[in-house]
């Protein structure tokens, strides 16, 4: 549909045009003007409902992380672990979509980024996160954050796995005091029988393990499986920087613009915490920079830039 204005000219005749919307010179109402702007791009209302819960969600994230701050010289320290605390309604209906997870990482790679922009670091250099939690005394609607205590356990070692002890059945032990005759043996009853019978509940399958590949001009030169844990990945050559403690290495044959340490990577079940460390560039994609000392958390599918080389972390 056509739309225009047709303004009044001296000794003229005013005529109306077929499929032609005709005004005053007077300016039109916003409240009209967006009425006809709703009747003509028409949007959904559960869209922009859940367009304003994720703002409002960095909203309430923003506000609390500000007021935490302290400026300590040049550089602002900020809080590392914020939980956003929603109505039940709320969180079950994130639950039910399996988005509780994706919004978690969403908003701490948002924070992650400011962070990165106004050079702000987290008190302690932690790794900053942010979880979603469940607050039944609020209604539909209703959220706030709070400021939890960072996390300092460091994930188990990709090499080393913990087994749980054999387990054992506990018998009674044996009466010294028997001498007239053998122990007698311990018969099993009924019940235990019945216990040992019953099948094995099955178990969650494990995580898909991690791979790095790195590629040059469009041809791969490296695909590796990174195993959970802290990692080093740089160019190898000699002498070799030492390792950070708990830290494994990927080395690679990459030209000498590439340090030797360049990333570490941070890599649990479902995503990837990439800091570089080195002096070559990296950026996530094409056009957003990676900052030394401060830490992003990626997604399966995330491709970096370093140097030259596309390295894409796969699962």
């Amino acid at each position: 549909m056509l739309i225009s204005v047709i303004l009044d000219e001296p000794n003229k005749k005013k005529t109306k045009q077929p499929n032609q919307l005709h005004f005053n010179q007077r300016p039109m109402p916003a409240s009209r003007f967006r009425s006809l702007i709703d009747m003509l791009f028409p949007s959904s209302d559960e869209t922009i409902e859940r367009s304003q819960f994720v703002q409002e969600s960095l909203r309430s994230l923003r506000m609390v992380r500000d007021e935490r701050a302290l400026l300590m010289g040049s550089t602002k320290r900020i809080p590392s672990r914020y939980e956003l605390r929603i109505s039940p309604e709320q969180f079950d209906q994130l639950k039910g979509m399996h988005a509780i997870s994706d919004l978690e990482v969403f908003l701490t790679n948002q924070l992650m980024k400011e962070s990165s922009a106004g050079e702000m670091r987290t008190f302690g250099d932690h790794l900053l996160r942010v979880t979603i939690a469940c607050d039944d005394a609020l209604t539909s609607g209703e959220m706030y954050t709070a400021v939890l205590t960072p996390e300092t356990k460091p994930p188990a070692s990709p090499h080393l796995t913990a087994h749980p002890a054999p387990h054992r059945t506990a018998h009674p032990p044996n009466d010294a005091t028997r001498v007239l005759g053998e122990v007698e043996s311990r018969s099993e009853s009924p019940s235990e029988r019945q216990r040992e019978s019953l099948p094995t509940p099955a178990q969650p399958p494990p995580p898909s393990p991690w791979r790095i590949v790195v590629e040059w001009e469009g041809e791969v030169i490296a695909n590796a499986q990174l195993p959970q844990g802290f990692w080093i990945i740089g160019r190898r050559g000699n002498p070799r920087p030492a390792l950070p403690q708990n830290h494994h290495s990927l080395e690679l044959d990459l030209h000498e613009t590439v340090s030797r340490h360049q990333l570490r990577l941070e890599v649990h079940d479902d995503w990837v915490v990439v800091e570089q460390i080195g002096k070559g560039r990296v950026s996530v994609g094409q056009n957003d920079p990676l900052r030394p000392g401060f830490p992003r958390t990626m997604l399966p599918g995330t491709e970096l830039q370093v140097e030259g080389y596309t390295i894409r972390l796969l699962q």
